[in-house]
């Protein structure tokens, strides 16, 4: 989860779970929040500022082999996991999940994007003091 994320839902339903009901398969190991057109860098297809990991050796091992290629590449954490993604490695594209956009984190140009049963977290970048405390 981004450092600048603020939870938008306090509502009674559980946000996390309801996803999980609706997005996860069995064999899902990854939810990711969709990020198109987002920044820094290349990657588009998803934002690593919010990420759900089921505890499993399969996904100990991706999270090895994702940071090995962080420390020897040029590449940010987004851009080095949708390169991973679109290779398959690991059979990843079999047990990652990409959540609808907006769903866990808001538009990139609207951090609030619409109401918190909407949007149940969003970045707080850019936005005023006043708002952020």
């Amino acid at each position: 989860l981004d450092a600048d994320a603020a939870v938008l839902d306090f509502g009674a339903e559980d946000a996390i779970l309801a996803a999980l009901g609706r997005h996860a398969k069995k064999r899902t190991r990854i939810l990711i929040s969709k990020g198109e057109l987002i920044g820094p860098g290349s990657s588009s297809l998803f934002n690593s500022g919010f990420v759900i990991v089921r505890r499993h050796p399969w996904t100990s091992q991706l999270i090895r082999r994702w940071a090995a290629e962080l420390e020897t590449g040029s590449e940010n954490d987004q851009e080095v996991l949708e390169r991973l993604y679109r290779a398959d490695v690991l059979d990843l594209q079999r047990h990652l999940a990409i959540l609808p956009q907006g769903l866990f984190y808001s538009d990139i140009g609207d951090p609030i994007a619409g109401p918190p049963q909407g949007s149940h977290l969003g970045p707080l970048r850019g936005l005023p003091n006043a708002v952020r405390g």
